[in-house]
């Protein structure tokens, strides 16, 4: 398996990517590089969620960019995208709270690991838009526009909690992974005894394992040059 048939890898390579980066500058990063007791190994694991999970920005690849959505959202809207009038077929859009509306839009979306929204997936989310707009008096174009965006942004917001919180749980399981492991490795008295960490001996176990960039590997494209270990 690699990043390239395998694309939902792509988090767990950027992880481990990390955490060899970690392992290497762990003592410019002011923790110890030889781990003689648990309070030692402690802080390096609190470490992570700043040095690692912070720096890859892993919360990107569970919840919808709202920046993102909401400029395809506003391409959609300049150019009139027409709308598949069957997504939302029988539901009575302007009925529902706002909650209703996020979820729906959430049981429309794709429940992969990356989230995603496409311009044609967003130019569907007008008529929950449409039926919260009342374009009367001096209300333009623009200014319908507007309330749209505002309140698709809302709605992508309401739509990102339950991610996020997926977000955190994960979160907490890669932390607690990390340090039974790395317990093992560096302090189990049945384990390695490995105590150092370097990048020829990292905090834990690479994960994958990156084949060389060469005249003959360059005309395999990037991501399979990255292979799971088995």
């Amino acid at each position: 398996y690699n990043l390239v048939n395998s694309p939902h890898l792509i988090p767990a390579y950027e992880l481990d990517t990390a955490l060899l980066e970690y392992s290497e500058n762990i003592s410019s990063l002011g923790y110890k590089a030889h781990v003689q007791s648990e309070e030692d190994l402690k802080a390096i694991i609190e470490g992570v969620k700043q040095h690692v999970i912070d720096k890859i920005r892993l919360w990107e690849f569970y919840v919808i960019d709202v920046k993102e959505a909401l400029s395809e959202f506003q391409a959609a809207l300049d150019k009139n995208a027409s709308v598949d009038k069957s997504l939302f077929e029988n539901i009575d859009i302007a009925a529902l709270s706002f909650k209703e509306q996020a979820k729906l839009l959430a049981d429309k979306e794709d429940k992969s690991e990356i989230k995603e929204i496409t311009s044609e997936k967003v130019a569907n989310i007008k008529p929950i838009e449409v039926n919260e707009v009342k374009p009367e008096g001096a209300i333009n174009e623009k200014s319908i526009h507007e309330i749209m965006l505002n309140k698709f942004k809302a709605i992508i917001n309401e739509v990102n909690l339950p991610f996020y919180k997926l977000y955190d749980d994960e979160v907490i399981i890669i932390l607690e992974n990390l340090w039974n492991r790395a317990k093992y490795l560096k302090l189990d008295p049945h384990g390695p005894n490995q105590k150092e960490i370097t990048q020829r001996v990292p905090l834990v176990e690479r994960y994958f394992t990156r084949i060389p960039l060469n005249e003959k590997t360059q005309k395999h494209p990037k991501g399979s040059l990255a292979v799971v270990n088995n």
